[in-house]
């Protein structure tokens, strides 16, 4: 696969915290600065609601990042046996809420017992596993979260 042809599309949804329904927006290039985001969010909402609430908080639900190829480009796929496991990594990331480093590992490295905080990472989902739960591998390729014993 060509992957100087590809052609990235960054989406975000975003919505007023407490909300159930958000709007979708379209970031050109480099994803904006949160003022212009906001201002963004505020226009559309305005535009198809009839309303906005610029004083409102507001959340980002999603981040999307879609790659394409032009009509024609043969796409080859990887393997995921192809693709190489890389290993668990310990970070401090105090945004996380939790104290301490946090294990990030490939769902694919979790082959035992894995007592949180971790995050898992899988190809369409990401699972966060707070301190004082465990997490391992369940029949049918989930994964079964518990709460550690004290």
């Amino acid at each position: 696969m060509d992957v100087a042809r590809l052609q990235f599309t960054r989406t975000l949804s975003l919505r007023y915290v407490g909300q159930a329904f958000d709007l979708e927006l379209e970031a050109d290039g480099e994803l904006p600065d949160l003022e212009v985001l906001r201002k963004a969010f505020d226009t559309e909402h305005r535009r198809r609601y009839g309303h906005a609430s610029e004083e409102a908080p507001v959340e980002v639900v999603t981040l999307r990042v879609t790659a394409t190829l032009p009509r024609g480009t043969r796409a080859t796929a990887l393997a995921e046996s192809d693709v190489p496991i890389p290993q668990p990594e310990s970070l401090d990331r105090p945004h996380l809420d939790a104290e301490g480093p946090v294990t990030f590992v490939d769902r694919r490295a979790v082959t035992g017992p894995l007592a949180g905080p971790a995050v898992i990472e899988e190809h369409s989902s990401t699972t966060w596993v707070p301190r004082g739960w465990t997490v391992r591998p369940a029949k049918g390729g989930h994964l079964l979260i518990t709460r550690s014993v004290a």
